[in-house]
């Protein structure tokens, strides 16, 4: 394994997104969490929400980086 993407640790009082790349073992493993705590949020929050949603599309676009021994 040559690069693993960073880990996510994102945590707001209505949800938190955690997520790790670790390899063992000629094996990646990747672990997310997401928690939703509040379904409704009012509308002056929505900055917040997009925050974490920007976190997480970030995260899901990550990439490991594999190197041939």
């Amino acid at each position: 394994m040559d690069e693993t993407p960073d880990p996510v640790d994102i945590d707001m009082d209505f949800a938190s997104y955690h997520s790790s790349v670790t390899a063992k073992a000629n094996t990646l493993h990747y672990e997310r969490t997401y928690v939703v705590r509040k379904v409704e949020l009012p509308a002056d929050r929505a900055t917040e929400f997009r925050k974490l949603e920007s976190g997480i599309l970030a995260d899901e676009r990550g990439t490991a980086v594999l190197k041939k021994q």
